[in-house]
């Protein structure tokens, strides 16, 4: 197995600061800092002593400490291991409920020491329900709210079948549980934000309790061989700088770009490719480029973005590089595992099936559309992400 671990990090060390929208956490850090104010006086001129961090551990426990809740059976509506994510990649046992015991898979291991943790300090016992498919839980829900019968106390399922059980009012209102405080920073702030309507209405959730809404999101998959031999390096200092653009990825993948055969066509499978991705990626592109088709007014409104001038620069440049410069080809990630891509657009999610890849490989943020954009964007796929949501029948929310 190639060392893929150095590249992930770095790649998710220097570039979570600049993910925006609905893939930047309020905190993706496992600690929250706590600082003092101390004074000091001429007698005291040693450097004052800085309080210990406290971790998100230590806050919880704080919060929580007391709470019993006399082993109540805590029920989780969710996918089965290996139900929802596309193609499997995580593996065929993963779910982002339950673990039986630690088997000493970081994720399995976490997942069940969580769990252990969180039913000691207040005194539940937590049971997951598992649906054979994210289809069968949506009409579960619908069906037994309909009837009041329902036996669990959230509902884990795809965030877009969420938003549409919400709009036939299946779940209820987050911001209306007093005991909830979704500006907690182990939430999701952009999840948060994007999907609060009119400042008061927030029907679902995600955050550092779920998995794969970090594997939802679209990143540039980077061929680290292909470009050492045609003198780049990986594109973390560009990145960092906020000079990652479209032009600048398109000028790496053009130099990089080989007819194999000699046969002046370029062709995937063939030949080496500079930028390839599956369908229906467009909407990740436009996001990329800091715009949304659908924006938030003051009132908490829907607005609707598509005409704006910079919205239209946005598809021009895209058509610009895509089309006209011929940039982009369409295979499947199968073809950058096996060596003839230079740059693949993917969800995160498919990494661990590069695993066995020969080449070594790098993981970037889709690039801005010019260097006067602010931040780095990314648009995080609502079929793929899950997201929390708890019926309405649940007797105490």
């Amino acid at each position: 197995m190639k060392k893929l671990t150095a590249f992930l990090l770095a790649c998710l060390l220097s570039a979570a600061a600049f993910l925006t929208s609905c893939s930047e956490s309020g905190s993706n850090t496992d600690t929250e800092t706590v600082t003092n104010n101390t004074s000091t006086t001429a007698e005291d001129t040693a450097p004052a002593e800085e309080e210990a961090e406290k971790t998100v551990t230590d806050i919880v426990k704080e919060k929580y400490t007391g709470t019993n809740l006399n082993g109540y059976e805590y029920k989780v509506l969710a996918p089965g291991p290996g139900v929802h994510f596309a193609y499997n990649e995580v593996g065929p046992d993963v779910n982002e409920v339950w673990a039986e015991s630690t088997d000493g898979t970081p994720l399995n291991d976490a997942i069940f020491n969580r769990n252990v943790a969180s039913e000691e300090l207040i005194n539940i016992k937590i049971t997951p329900v598992f649906g054979d498919s994210n289809e069968n839980i949506r009409n579960q829900v619908k069906t037994e709210v309909a009837a009041g019968t329902t036996d669990y106390d959230t509902v884990l399922v795809r965030m877009d079948y969420i938003g549409a059980g919400a709009q036939e009012g299946l779940y209820l209102n987050l911001k209306n549980i007093s005991t909830m405080d979704v500006t907690n920073s182990w939430w999701d702030k952009n999840i948060v934000d994007t999907f609060t309507l009119f400042n008061s209405k927030l029907y679902w959730i995600s955050g550092d309790i779920n998995v794969f809404d970090d594997f939802a999101v679209e990143v540039i998959f980077s061929n680290k061989s292909i470009l050492d031999q045609n003198g780049f390096t990986l594109p973390y200092s560009d990145v960092i700088e906020g000079t990652w653009t479209i032009e600048k990825m398109y000028q790496m993948a053009s130099a990089c770009q080989y007819d194999v055969d000699g046969d002046g066509k370029i062709v995937v499978g063939k030949d080496i490719i500079g930028h390839a991705e599956g369908n229906d990626h467009i909407k990740h592109w436009i996001y990329a480029m800091g715009e949304k088709s659908c924006d938030i007014g003051p009132n908490g409104e829907l607005e609707v973005n598509v005409l704006t001038e910079r919205h239209i620069k946005a598809i021009d440049t895209l058509f610009s590089y895509m089309v006209d410069k011929q940039m982009t080809y369409t295979s499947s990630w199968d073809q950058f595992v096996a060596g003839n891509i230079v740059f693949d657009g993917a969800m995160l999610g498919p990494i661990n099936s590069f695993r066995d890849m020969e080449d070594d490989f790098g993981v970037v943020p889709m690039p801005k559309m010019d260097e006067t954009q602010e931040n780095y964007g990314n648009y995080v796929s609502n079929g793929w992400t899950t997201a929390y949501a708890i019926p309405i029948t649940v007797k105490d929310p």
